[in-house]
């Protein structure tokens, strides 16, 4: 939090709701990355780890990000070239385990802002690409 903090030139209010931002819009995220691996659609599966890669950095949750990045390189392109099993299950359960951490942190912050799905998050981030 204090690096977090640091990025915003130390804004508590900013901070706060950006955590607590993810803690509503992202607390599922592992299931649906989970999911998206459990069916090979690594296109699915680099997107939504690509998107907690983003906001971890935004908050400066290094665990959380170091953990994205190596599943986002472990999914990235794999569409002809599957990861093993064993491969898999063992980045994600590293990406699991620092998206739990970085969700316990917002649990200490508060009440929660109105949930929203990742697809809608997503969309709004789309919105200038073609579909």
């Amino acid at each position: 939090m204090v690096a977090g903090l640091k990025r915003l030139h130390g804004n508590k209010r900013l901070y706060r709701k950006l955590l607590l931002d993810f803690g509503a819009n992202y607390s599922g995220v592992d299931g649906e990355i989970w999911e998206a691996l459990e069916a090979k659609d690594f296109e699915k599966a680099h997107s939504l780890v690509h998107i907690l890669k983003g906001l971890s950095g935004n908050l400066e949750a290094t665990d959380l990000q170091v953990a994205a990045v190596k599943m986002e390189k472990l999914v990235r392109g794999q569409i002809a070239k599957t990861p093993s099993d064993k491969e898999l299950k063992r980045k994600f359960a590293e990406l699991d385990n620092a998206i739990e951490q970085t969700l316990d942190a917002n649990h200490t912050l508060g009440p929660t802002v109105e949930k929203k799905t990742i697809e809608s998050s997503r969309d709004v981030g789309n919105q200038s690409r073609p579909n």
